[in-house]
């Protein structure tokens, strides 16, 4: 994970619908603290293209279960298992990797369940990967690939 720039009091419009962002476009990000991240997080990118919506990730966990996983952004307070904003994938410039791929969601971080077994739950405020992920919602909701 990477941490960058400026400290921020709320979410921007940028961070709350990334995926209209253009190459250049500010995305700041602000989670806040909570039971599953008592630290929250505030950092800010410049996006290096639009961005899109997603539901599952190949992820590493810190205790090495790696993977596909499923991700979604709780509220802050109340119920873990509940999306309540949209996952998005934007690639962004990163300064130690070139463009790298924030995937982020709203002011309660994200949660991501391991699909090899699926009691295995993760808190992370958000996720810079070298790679995109390998599957995006399209309009409807549903993934892109079959399973």
């Amino acid at each position: 994970m990477g941490t960058a720039g400026s400290q921020s009091a709320q979410p921007s419009a940028a961070a709350r619908s990334p995926a209209g962002l253009v190459d250049g476009g500010a995305l700041e990000v602000y989670v806040e603290p909570s039971h599953a991240l008592p630290d929250g997080a505030s950092l800010r990118y410049k996006a290096a293209g639009p961005g899109r919506a997603v539901q599952r990730v190949r992820y590493e966990s810190d205790d090495g279960e790696a993977g596909l996983w499923t991700v979604w952004s709780p509220a802050p307070q109340g119920p873990q298992d509940v999306a309540v904003a949209t996952v998005w994938a934007v690639p962004v410039h990163d300064s130690s990797a070139g463009v790298s791929v924030l995937v982020v969601g709203g002011p309660g971080g994200l949660r991501l369940r391991w699909d090899d077994d699926p009691q295995v739950v993760v808190a992370e405020p958000y996720l810079l990967l070298d790679e995109v992920p390998t599957e995006a919602s399209d309009d409807d909701g549903d993934s892109d690939s079959e399973g």
